[in-house]
């Protein structure tokens, strides 16, 4: 039996305090962690397949000085700080609680880490650390290089190994019910290349490129597709660009990437082959080596066999495909509920990002085998392309959500009246604007919170950003100047349009921005909410995962199913819950 709580290795965007390098099947330790070393910025190959280069910036040492100065002398607020968050020492850098500061694109950096990096050459044959030479950091392997200054032509590019050419993704042109758009890709023999070569075959103008890199000692380049129709699922493939010639490398139906999650890069090349995470939605990562001549993959380190075992005895995953009124093409995974009997099942939906190994949604905090398991289907829902007006993004989702569920229930897998919804940043946002405007959830679980005016005063020292911000993702200005897009978006005008009861799991960096809405809710008996120190936006400490699934798995179980867990130590848990559910059975009280 799944349990449900194995934490699955091998993803980049987890946070992991103890770093180590492969190198054949040796592990050499990185020294990232030792007291004095600095933060580690970038790492790249030495070339020579005997060394590695790294960067830091401040030692750990310099950070821990500039931090106790602060706060012996007060922490100046200005927009680099986070309003909203702890102060001091209040979210985990590089493994240790560190002082945070705001960078201009949102991102959170410990203290000095605006320092210039410094270059180190460490051998793997002895762990010997050298310092580098400023000109001498790029390696042998292929380096990603920015667009050229004001050149706008280019979404990605990366440099040939030791060479000067460049292969680029020009943004191409989306397309009708995808509405998403499908870079071309090019080849230029110098930076300055105004006519570089095209990728002129199906596999580059049908599909949509994401990742590109160079084969070492070629004139190849190797670029990955994915595709949302089809769950990301990605396929590379090998492009000449002398000839012209494009070869289908291998297929997958989840991921063949770099590990990152949230945005997959190119797997490592080598001249022979690539090394790549792979991941599906049964499938943990585990790292293998696929052959560039012929596509063979070969499983090289497996972390996660136990829990792909387990797995292996828990509801399948299947890929599910329709079209909403619009003509807009979705695609999810769905895991049928196992039954006691012939009724339909009740149905829990995350939407926002569905790829690579489901652990539970995006942010991975609704147990979506496990749900089923215990009688609950789940659906995991691969949002709609992008589009700028917010409102029209929910409206699409909630679109999307409504369709599939009277699918799912005339073919009676579901039942459409026992619907939860749950997700993370956006789709948080999706299942807060389902509550107020639809009548399709019966209960909703969030983690992160939703657009209110709370957020534009937490965010006011961020001068400009925040209302760049603010403008392209809600198109509001302050709630002065668009009082009623304000009022439309947020529920903290009026909590009673959140029709349905809300489970709020939140990170101490961010809860604060929801209390204009989370308050009232929470007095109303309309929420239950908790806050889970020392977190980012997207959880990663082990123990607050294993309480956030365990809590989610219970709330959806109490309001889809009427059932609640025994255990003693949760009446008080469950006696809130029904306080929430007299609440909903007699508004007046």
């Amino acid at each position: 039996m799944v349990t449900g709580w194995q934490v699955a290795v091998l993803s980049r965007g987890d946070r992991r305090k103890n770093r180590r390098v492969a190198c054949g099947d040796r592990w050499i330790p990185h020294r990232a962690d030792h007291p004095r070393s600095g933060q580690r910025q970038g790492l790249r190959s030495g070339g020579d397949g005997r060394s590695l280069r790294y960067s830091v910036g401040a030692s750990r040492d310099e950070v821990a000085s500039a931090e106790m100065a602060e706060y012996d002398n007060g922490i100046h607020l200005d927009g680099s700080v986070s309003l909203a968050d702890g102060l001091f020492r209040s979210g985990f850098q590089e493994g240790r609680l560190a002082t945070q500061r705001q960078d201009r694109s949102g991102e959170y950096r410990p203290l000095l880490a605006d320092q210039a990096d410094r270059w180190k050459l460490l051998s793997l044959s002895d762990g010997n650390v050298v310092s580098l030479a400023k000109d001498a950091t790029t390696g042998g392997m292929a380096v990603v290089v920015e667009p050229n200054p004001g050149d706008e032509r280019f979404s990605a590019s990366v440099r040939e190994p030791g060479g000067g050419r460049i292969a680029a993704l020009r943004q191409g042109q989306s397309t009708v019910g995808e509405r998403e758009a499908r870079p071309s890709l090019v080849a230029l023999r110098t930076d300055d290349d105004r006519h570089p070569a095209i990728c002129g075959a199906s596999a580059c103008i049908s599909r949509v490129i994401t990742a590109i890199t160079w084969r070492p000692a070629s004139d190849e380049v190797l670029f990955t597709t994915t595709s949302r129709e089809a769950g990301f699922a990605q396929s590379i493939f090998r492009w000449n660009v002398l000839t012209g010639e494009v070869r289908r490398v291998a297929d997958s139906v989840g991921e063949l990437s770099d590990g990152n999650r949230l945005d997959p890069g190119a797997c490592a090349a080598t001249r022979a082959a690539m090394i790549c995470v792979a991941a599906s939605a049964d499938q943990p990562p585990r790292l293998e080596r696929v052959d560039l001549s012929n596509g063979q993959r070969h499983i090289l380190f497996e972390p996660n066999q136990l829990l792909a075992r387990d797995l292996a005895q828990a509801p399948r995953a299947r890929l599910i495909q329709w079209t909403d009124a619009e003509g807009i093409r979705y695609s999810g995974q769905f895991y049928s509920a196992s039954r006691v009997d012939a009724r339909p099942s009740p149905l829990f939906i995350a939407y926002y990002r569905c790829a690579g190994f489901l652990r539970g949604g995006m942010g991975d905090e609704w147990p979506l085998a496990v749900l089923a398991q215990q009688g609950i289907a789940a659906l995991c829902v691969n949002g709609a392309p992008h589009v700028d007006d917010a409102l029209v993004r929910y409206d699409q989702a909630t679109g999307a959500i409504e369709r599939i569920v009277q699918s799912l229930a005339k073919a009676r897998e579901i039942d459409p009246s026992h619907v939860g919804l749950g997700g993370l940043s956006f789709g948080a946002e999706v299942s807060m604007w389902a509550a107020m405007y639809s009548d399709i959830p019966r209960a909703i679980s969030i983690s992160t919170p939703v657009a209110s005016p709370s957020l534009w005063t937490f965010m006011g020292l961020w001068a400009g950003n925040n209302a760049d911000r603010m403008q392209r993702f809600w198109q509001v200005g302050s709630p002065e100047q668009t009082a009623e897009r304000w009022r439309k978006l947020s529920p903290a005008y009026d909590p009673a349009r959140v029709k349905t009861p809300v489970l709020m799991q939140m990170s101490e960096q961010e809860f604060r921005v929801s209390l204009d809405y989370a308050v009232p809710m929470i007095k109303s008996r309309r929420a239950d909410a908790y806050v889970f120190p020392n977190e980012p936006h997207q959880k990663f400490q082990p123990r607050h995962k294993l309480a956030v699934y365990q809590r989610n798995l219970d709330w959806f179980r109490f309001w889809l199913l009427d059932l609640a867990d025994p255990d003693p130590a949760k009446a008080s848990q469950y006696a809130h819950w029904r306080e929430i559910l007299d609440a909903q059975r007699h508004p007046s009280r």
